[in-house]
């Protein structure tokens, strides 16, 4: 069984990234997937952060991270872009 980081950031609370992201990764059920949540992600610094966080798990996982993303700012999710992961943005079609 294969295992997978999954990280779900918003510049609010989270839950619908959290709800919507579980509802995905159901899907999959031959694959463990490591949740961690970050929320309130809602200045640069913070950004800054998550992406260390994500690019140390990409680092030792061997694999990109998947990251669910519902951020109200474009600037912040354009920011978000430079981590090593891949990027499912929930608000992007709204």
């Amino acid at each position: 069984m294969s295992e997978r980081t999954v990280f779900v950031v918003s510049d609010r609370t989270g839950i619908t990234a959290e709800i919507l992201s579980h509802s995905l990764l159901t899907q999959f059920p031959n694959v463990i997937f490591h949740t961690r949540a970050l929320p309130f992600i809602d200045t640069k610094e913070k950004v800054v952060d998550a992406v260390r966080e994500i690019n140390e798990a990409a680092d030792n996982d061997g694999a990109r991270p998947l990251i669910f993303a519902t951020f109200v700012s474009s600037q912040l999710f354009e920011d978000l872009g430079s981590a090593r992961g891949y990027i499912v943005d929930l608000f992007g079609t709204f």
